[in-house]
């Protein structure tokens, strides 16, 4: 024990000396020399630089210097004499008169900010003041550098800096939501404990993003910040909040209509727009749509259904049947088709080839009862008039919303009804495939930020294919749901592979608040790992011995208890771009 309060007694006195010689060169360099080093290090710490680069420009500051003064050591002797001159000016007595003396203190710093005026309008003063103050301020960055990146400093503050990431306070979050979300090409997510904007750049979120966070910890705020600057901005929308949130449809709404946007909400209140998810594409993409809403267990089956709906969307196409879901749901009966052909027969280019190709497909129609009920359940549900297209009333279509850059919200009763909310999810991404394929091939992308709000009620293949394909068409995929296990939810196979896949296509991680040690654990490891230092000490049984090891090993660059201990608003965000993490409080989003 004598020996350790004797070393923490060493480290204080040694502490001590260097405070009082690192004020005597502050005073003796003098005001403009100071502020120039102030100047230096700031610069030199915002673009990040480190000991080679501060030590160059240290060297580069006493060359200019020597050229300046035209000697070796002038550059470092006239500001140092200057200043003790200045100090002598404003002091005549000395220590002992600005001590003992009354109205000494109050002379000399009048006396102080007359000469500091003086020097500030003097550009030759300032020639001569500057090259010193800049080699200080790189010097003693570049020492400190070299000292922190040095096994001596990763010791030093391993040792007595435990918590890795600060925590934001209020000021620096109520700076940053002052802040208007959107800037020039990406979105202000949150601030840093630097009171720095913490931004999603659009070149990131074309690499999609994965929001994660248990109810209340702030995941939707952060996503309002990413609608607020696409409507903002003048971009496209489209979002399909899997837990049926009107509210804050109807927020999102009013906030883009007070900047000259129209939104559209689907929804099974009062008032909801019709929407034709099968307002664009040929019939086979029509066809994949519908088949594409159900996990098929036997291929076979699959095929035929796909072989039978085909036919199904060739003949409306034919016959110029508008093509919606109320009106396929009216088209599937087998013998309805061929009553159709025949009705159409003399304007029909190939009637003849047309009604071969039905009734080759009569068997199918035999077999896939079960794709032909689901449908028609669906339209004749509680939200089938929805999907009724009359003349004279307004459509949904996201072919629209992307043309025109306006916002669309589907509001999903998946409460109420979960297996229909599952259906319309799926229904809505392949419309979304579908749209974003034509228009590559008539326009090329275009930016298109598509939010997936609690998107386990709807996750499969289709959300997969979106993000997997959708980089090259302009989506911006933003994923967002509780954690890493309700992605899978309520899949019986593959649960680990398809959250491997999803994350496998995120390259942006926000990551608030997780309650589940195992989740935190997994996005901890997504994170990743960085050099730590371990300590180890002998004990004897008469007490320590002062002696012990340090060697290097992994830790996790965002620990799994800090991912569970995040507050409400609080978030990790991660980009595999800059491979780099920042601790942050989400924004304040206006909608």
């Amino acid at each position: 024990m004598a020996q350790a309060a004797q070393s923490k007694d060493n480290e204080m006195a040694q502490l001590f000396i260097a405070s009082l010689l690192f004020l005597w060169v502050i005073i003796s360099m003098g005001p403009l020399a100071l502020l120039a080093a102030l100047l230096s290090t700031a610069i030199l710490l915002m673009i990040g630089a480190n000991a080679a680069i501060a030590a160059s420009a240290a060297i580069v500051a006493a060359l200019c210097g020597m050229a300046v003064h035209h000697d070796l050591l002038a550059w470092v002797s006239v500001p140092v004499s200057e200043s003790w001159r200045f100090y002598g000016a404003a002091f005549p007595g000395g220590l002992p008169s600005l001590l003992l003396e009354a109205g000494s203190f109050e002379r000399g710093m009048e006396v102080i900010g007359k000469s500091v005026l003086y020097w500030f309008k003097t550009p030759m003063i300032w020639a001569q003041n500057a090259p010193l103050g800049i080699f200080a301020g790189s010097a003693g960055y570049a020492a400190f550098e070299a000292w922190r990146g040095g096994p001596l400093g990763l010791l030093k503050r391993r040792r007595y800096k435990n918590i890795t990431h600060k925590s934001v306070g209020a000021l620096q979050a109520a700076l940053g939501n002052g802040k208007d979300a959107d800037t020039k090409d990406g979105t202000v997510i949150g601030t840093d404990s630097y009171a720095r904007a913490v931004t999603l750049s659009d070149k990131m979120a074309n690499q999609h993003t994965l929001v994660l966070g248990t109810t209340g910890a702030g995941k939707t705020v952060t996503v309002c910040n990413i609608v607020e600057s696409a409507v903002n901005r003048q971009l496209p929308v489209i979002y399909i909040d899997g837990k049926g949130d009107y509210a804050l449809a109807k927020r999102i709404e009013t906030y883009a209509q007070s900047h000259g946007r129209k939104a559209h909400i689907f929804s099974m209140k009062d008032g909801s727009i019709a929407y034709n998810p099968l307002a664009v594409g040929g019939f086979t993409s029509k066809k994949d749509r519908i088949i594409e809403l159900r996990e098929w267990t036997e291929e076979h089956y699959k095929k035929l259904a796909e072989g039978y709906l085909q036919t199904v969307f060739k003949i409306m196409e034919q016959c110029g049947i508008a093509c919606n879901l109320v009106s396929l749901s009216q088209h599937l009966d087998f013998k309805r088709l061929k009553a159709l052909i025949r009705e159409h027969e003399a304007h029909l280019p190939d009637a003849q080839a047309l009604m071969d190709e039905l009734l080759g497909q009569q068997e199918a129609s035999e077999h896939i009862s079960s794709v032909i009920a689901e449908i028609r359940n669906f339209t004749a549900s509680e939200i089938g008039a929805l999907f009724k297209i009359e003349e004279g009333k307004e459509t949904l279509t996201l072919q629209d919303i992307l043309e025109k850059g306006e916002i669309a919200y589907f509001c999903l009763p998946a409460l109420e009804f979960p297996s229909m909310a599952q259906t319309l999810g799926r229904l809505i991404i392949n419309d979304l495939k579908a749209t974003m394929a034509q228009q590559l091939t008539t326009g090329g992308p275009k930016k298109l930020y598509a939010i997936f709000d609690e998107f386990s009620v709807f996750a499969g293949e289709q959300v997969l294919n979106v993000i997997n394909m959708g980089r090259s068409a302009g989506i911006h995929a933003v994923l967002s749901t509780q954690s890493l296990s309700d992605i899978a939810s309520g899949r019986k196979e593959n649960a680990d592979h398809f959250i491997n896949q999803v994350v496998g296509n995120c390259n942006n991680f926000i990551l608030h608040r997780q309650n589940s040690a195992d989740d935190a654990e997994k996005l901890a490891s997504i994170i990743g790992t960085t050099n730590q230092l371990e300590y180890t000490a002998q004990v004897s049984q008469a007490g320590p011995t002062h002696m012990g090891t340090v060697r290097r090993t992994r830790g996790f660059i965002a620990h799994p208890d800090e991912i569970k201990a995040l507050q409400t608003g609080e978030a990790f965000f991660f980009t595999k771009e800059r491979n780099r993490i920042s601790k942050m409080k989400a924004r304040m989003s206006r909608i």
